[in-house]
C-alpha cells in the first residue's frame, strides 16, 4: 500500500489567477482608465471618458494577455481575447461617433 503524505503547502491556483487578474485590472484598466481620460480631456475631447475607457480597455486586454503568456492560464487568455475584440469593437464605434456627430 501507498502511504499518503499530508501537504500542507498547497497553493491555490484559481485565487492566484484571480488575484493577478485583479492586480492587472486595478493597475491597467483603472489606473489607465484614469491617465487616459485626463490626456483626452487636455487634448480636448467631447466626451474624454469614452477614450479613457476604450484606451484601457486596450491597456488592460493587452496586459492581461502577456500575463497569461507568462502563466498557464489558456481559458483566461481566451476571455481576454474577447475582452480586446470588444474594446475594439468599441473603439471603433466610438471613433465613428466622435468623427461623425462631434
Amino acid at each position: 500500500m501507498s502511504e499518503l503524505e499530508l501537504v500542507t503547502d498547497k497553493k491555490n491556483r484559481v485565487a492566484e489567477a484571480v488575484n493577478e487578474i485583479l492586480f492587472d485590472f486595478l493597475i491597467f484598466g483603472v489606473l489607465s482608465f484614469v491617465i487616459f481620460t485626463v490626456v483626452c480631456l487636455v487634448a480636448g475631447q467631447a466626451q474624454p471618458w469614452h477614450g479613457g475607457i476604450a484606451l484601457a480597455a486596450w491597456t488592460f486586454g493587452i496586459a492581461t494577455i502577456v500575463h497569461c503568456f507568462m502563466t498557464d492560464g489558456g481559458v483566461i487568455l481566451l476571455g481576454c481575447f474577447l475582452g480586446l475584440i470588444l474594446a475594439v469593437v468599441y473603439g471603433i464605434l466610438y471613433c465613428f461617433y466622435w468623427l461623425l456627430f462631434l
